[in-house]
């Protein structure tokens, strides 16, 4: 599981989720960022982006998502 922002530098948020998802196609990645789920965040939700989460978050919040995104890959 990667937690990737939508701002970084060197490259953005998509870039690198695209080029993780060119090495990995079964990739799990959350976004992290201090936008709204709209527009830029949504896109990369929609590009594969396994879950979102605003910040700032607490860790409770984080670790609720990663334990559903793992339970999720579990039932599979």
């Amino acid at each position: 599981m990667v937690i990737i922002d939508m701002v970084m530098p060197r490259m953005d948020g998509e870039e690198c989720f695209l080029k993780l998802k060119n090495i990995n196609p079964c990739l799990k990645a959350i976004l992290s960022t201090g936008y709204s789920l709209n527009g830029k965040a949504q896109e990369l939700i929609d590009k594969g982006m396994r879950g979102f989460v605003q910040k700032p978050y607490r860790v409770a919040e984080l670790s609720q998502l990663l334990a559903k995104l793992l339970a999720q890959e579990n039932a599979s």
